[in-house]
C-alpha cells in the first residue's frame, strides 16, 4: 500500500493565491527569484520550491519575503484574500487538481474490490478534513497575526533578550 510522504500537502487556492500575491509584489519592484532570494535571506531552491506550491512557507519564511519586498506581510495576505475570490484564480486552481496524476494505489488480491474502494472513500474523506482543519489554523493564526504583529515577537525572533538568551549557561 502506497503512503504519502510525511511533508507532503494538496495545494489549496489559498496557497496559490499566496504565491500570486507574492509574485505579484516581485514584479511590481522588479526582482527576480534569485534577488528575493538574496534579499529575503532564504536559499533560492527553498524559494523556488514556495513560489512553484512544492512546498509550505512558514511564518518566520513568510516575514523575510515580506521585509525583502518592503511591503506589510498583512499586504501580501489581503491581495492574497482578495485573489482567492477571483474566478480567474479558481478556475486555474481548479483545471490544475484535474491534471494531476491519479494515485495508482494496488490492492492486494486477496481484498475485495468493494472493501477496498471503501476503505479509499473513508481514507479521502479524513484526509480532507484534516487538511480543512490545517487550512483553518493556519487562517486563525494569520489573522492573529494581522491583528497585532506584537504578540508574536518571540516568534519573529525580535525579542529584545534574544542575545542574553542564547549566551545564558544551560547546566
Amino acid at each position: 500500500m502506497p503512503y504519502m510522504a510525511a511533508g507532503s500537502r494538496k495545494t489549496t487556492v489559498e496557497s496559490k493565491a499566496l504565491s500570486i500575491a507574492i509574485k505579484r509584489a516581485m514584479a511590481i519592484r522588479g526582482l527576480k527569484t534569485p534577488g528575493l532570494a538574496k534579499a529575503s535571506s532564504i536559499p533560492y531552491g527553498t524559494l523556488r520550491k514556495i513560489l512553484e506550491l512544492n512546498t509550505v512557507a512558514d511564518y518566520e519564511q513568510l516575514r523575510k519575503i515580506a521585509i525583502a519586498l518592503g511591503v506589510p506581510l498583512s499586504a501580501i495576505v489581503a491581495d492574497s484574500e482578495k485573489l482567492v475570490k477571483d474566478p480567474g484564480i479558481v478556475e486555474d486552481y481548479l483545471d490544475s487538481i484535474q491534471q494531476e496524476p491519479k494515485s495508482s494505489a494496488t490492492v492486494d488480491s486477496s481484498v475485495s474490490d468493494s472493501s477496498a474502494s471503501s476503505a479509499s472513500s473513508d481514507s479521502d474523506a479524513s484526509s480532507d478534513s484534516s487538511n480543512n482543519l490545517d487550512d483553518d489554523y493556519v487562517s486563525h493564526v494569520a489573522d492573529m497575526i494581522a491583528a497585532d504583529p506584537s504578540q508574536f515577537a518571540l516568534m519573529a525572533h525580535t525579542d529584545p533578550n534574544k542575545a542574553l538568551e542564547s549566551t545564558t549557561p544551560r547546566d
